[in-house]
């Protein structure tokens, strides 16, 4: 069970390191988890997640690997380790969530801090492949956001590049396990039309 965000707030940034040698490798900082609001979102999605998967009738345990390492105290402040104990059958619909300790939480972050990676990553593509849903690893999610620039936005909502004069980025950076030639085919038939406008042209 996987959970993204589409629209992180968190940016990175990538920018040519010498002006002249075009070998030169760029200077590249990912930005994961730069804004606290992206953590906090993450966070809720796994404790989701989880509760999702004590419910279903197939769960029988949980893979310790792949949790937050939670542990009890004397003072037993620690809800969510025992989950992770021994395999065990369901819960029913109704049954109460997981109560998670300050000390949890921060287990969940760290946890999250460890594990957090690009939308497709190479371990996700096999996974895809695996269950023959079409293959979309060629894209990452949030490649350029549209937004104002102040708010890390890199495209305008016409498509130009902030700084950069006479460029337009359109791109398929939706998520979606659908045929992506749909999505593809939808977002430059609108890029089409607002280089068009731009231009002066008229398409009709």
């Amino acid at each position: 069970m996987a959970f993204v965000i589409e629209y992180p707030l968190s940016t990175g940034s990538v920018h040519i390191s010498h002006p002249k040698d075009t070998k030169a490798p760029a200077e590249f900082e990912a930005g994961f988890l730069s804004d606290a609001s992206d953590l906090a979102i993450l966070k809720l999605r796994y404790k989701e997640s989880r509760e999702i998967a004590r419910r279903m009738k197939v769960y029988c345990g949980e893979y310790m690997p792949l949790h937050p390492k939670f542990s009890t105290n004397e003072s037993g402040s620690s809800d969510a380790a025992p989950c992770l104990d021994a395999p065990v059958g369901s819960v029913e619909l109704n049954s109460e969530d997981v109560n998670y300790s300050k000390e949890d939480n921060e287990e969940i972050e760290k946890f999250t801090r460890r594990f957090v990676s690009s939308t497709w990553t190479r371990n996700f593509q096999l996974q895809i492949q695996i269950i023959n849903i079409n293959d979309t690893s060629n894209e990452k999610l949030g490649a350029c956001a549209i937004k104002p620039r102040k708010q890390g936005g890199v495209v305008g909502p016409r498509l130009n590049v902030y700084g950069v004069k006479g460029l337009k980025v359109a791109a398929r950076v939706k998520i979606g396990v659908q045929t992506i030639e749909i999505t593809a085919l939808v977002i430059a038939e609108k890029a089409a039309v607002l280089i068009t406008e731009d231009l002066g042209l008229n398409m009709k």
